[in-house]
């Protein structure tokens, strides 16, 4: 089996680097949107909480929704899909979209509360559904682009590590061009941040091109004949048929429900736990994504010689483990080194996601006869949006049981009891669980993924 999937149009090295140079700004735009549309609509504009909420609700609880819908776009042959295929122009042409509706959703008129709602609903609404068309068809693309595990392993290492660097300078710079005094830095700062993902997306394009190769696959005679578009859809949902989806999507959750409860606790362990000042969070973060970095090289390296099932069940267990200590510590010196583990065990089995999830799509499309990653990362996406729902209500009910209210009165113990429980107990306890899953469930050994990529490929699907 060669490294290549396909005859690639460019080296394969520079195929590689070409694709993963829009992750270094791709994930910025959700980033900057969370820091700071809130805090400039309510502190600097003086919207009332309730009318922003009021559109940001809205749009989380129908986005999730949609997901599946917004993933299958790009699963069906059209017409104009016969020469540059399935996914390109999905991509080009909502990763073009996208930072205008970025930079829209800040420039809202405020004058007429009815007015503002509106407009900002229908704003945040067109990013979300933009970004989620663009997102999931880079994401299936990579899939059908990238065959090989080794290939998969190496852009799951890439993407990752280049979108975390972006994240971090995007978190660490941008505050430092704002100006507190004036609100309209943090609007105008918008368009260099869609410049440069524009700039990004325009390098990727060589790296994104589908193969001739790769297009004759999606129009095979072998493929099942296409029926209505949400019949389509509703097909792809007979992936929760394969009891390693089931496993994957609980693996999903975990950590996605991690990732909400331990970076919105963060702040409240140091505040009211550790009884210590903003700036040592900040150096805690700091040492969480710097350790984050350092491993993923080592996930890269791990899971090209043990296999990446093998160092995603590793490291997941260390991920849980380091949690449930953290539990346990109220010291600051042990809660950041605790805290960069954490960092360094999550980026471990990073690497390792996206060979997993390309096994268990495969598997689908052998079974299926027809490939369907759109539709299916959109089931995911979907189970990841409505874990936002989920991480909150854990929250509130733990913060209720243990009488942890901000602001109302002292502290109790049981309260901080609470604090640490929602934090590192519950998703250490989680992820524990789901690795115990994979290793009694998940049966997508090498062996097994190997036949199964060589029928594939007999199939020409």
């Amino acid at each position: 089996m060669t490294f290549n999937s396909f005859n690639r149009k460019y080296p394969a090295a520079v195929t590689y680097i070409f694709f993963c140079v829009p992750f270094f700004s791709m994930m910025s735009l959700n980033v900057y949107l969370t820091m700071w549309v809130f805090f400039y609509y309510q502190v600097f504009i003086g919207i009332s909480v309730a009318l922003i909420f009021l559109p940001i609700g809205i749009v989380n609880l129908i986005l999730p929704f949609l997901q599946p819908l917004l993933g299958s776009i790009s699963d069906r042959n059209f017409p104009f899909t016969r020469n540059l295929g399935r996914r390109f122009l999905w991509i080009v042409v909502m990763g073009f979209q996208t930072p205008i509706f970025l930079v829209l959703v800040f420039w809202v008129p405020t004058s007429n509360e009815m007015i503002f709602i509106i407009v900002f609903t229908a704003l945040l609404m067109l990013y979300n559904v933009a970004y989620s068309i663009f997102l999931t068809s880079y994401s299936a693309l990579l899939l059908n682009k990238f065959r090989n595990p080794k290939e998969r392993l190496l852009l799951g290492a890439l993407t990752e590590f280049i979108s975390t660097i972006g994240i971090v300078i995007l978190t660490i710079f941008s505050p430092m061009f704002i100006n507190f005094g004036d609100p309209s830095t943090i609007q105008f700062l918008t368009i260099p941040i869609a410049i440069i993902f524009v700039a990004m997306l325009s390098l990727g394009i060589f790296g994104i091109l589908e193969e001739s190769e790769l297009i004759d696959t999606y129009f095979s005679p072998n493929l099942t004949p296409k029926k209505g578009f949400l019949k389509d859809m509703f097909k792809g949902f007979a992936i929760f048929k394969r009891k390693n989806f089931i496993v994957l999507l609980f693996r999903w959750i975990a950590f996605a429900l991690f990732n909400l409860l331990f970076s919105s606790g963060l702040a409240y362990y140091f505040q009211y736990v550790l009884g210590t000042s903003m700036y040592l969070l900040s150096v805690a973060y700091m040492e969480y994504y710097i350790w984050l970095l350092i491993a993923l090289p080592l996930s890269f390296l791990l899971s090209w010689f043990l296999g990446h099932l093998r160092v995603s069940i590793i490291s997941g267990f260390a991920l849980g483990v380091a949690l449930i200590f953290l539990f346990f510590v109220a010291n600051t010196l042990m809660a950041i080194i605790l805290i960069s583990i954490v960092g360094f065990t999550l980026g471990l089995g990073t690497a390792s996601l996206i060979p997993l999830v390309g096994d268990v799509f495969d598997e689908h499309a052998n079974i299926n006869r027809k490939r369907s990653e759109g539709v299916s990362y959109g089931i995911l996406k979907m189970f990841g949006g409505l874990t936002a729902i989920l991480s909150s209500a854990i929250t509130a009910f733990v913060y209720s049981l243990t009488g942890f209210y901000t602001g109302w009165g002292p502290v109790t113990p049981l309260a901080l009891f609470g604090i640490r429980l929602v934090f590192a107990m519950i998703p250490g306890v989680i992820i524990i669980a789901v690795m115990i899953l994979f290793i009694v469930l998940y049966d997508l050994k090498p062996k097994k993924t190997e036949a199964i990529r060589m029928e594939l490929k007999e199939l020409e699907i």
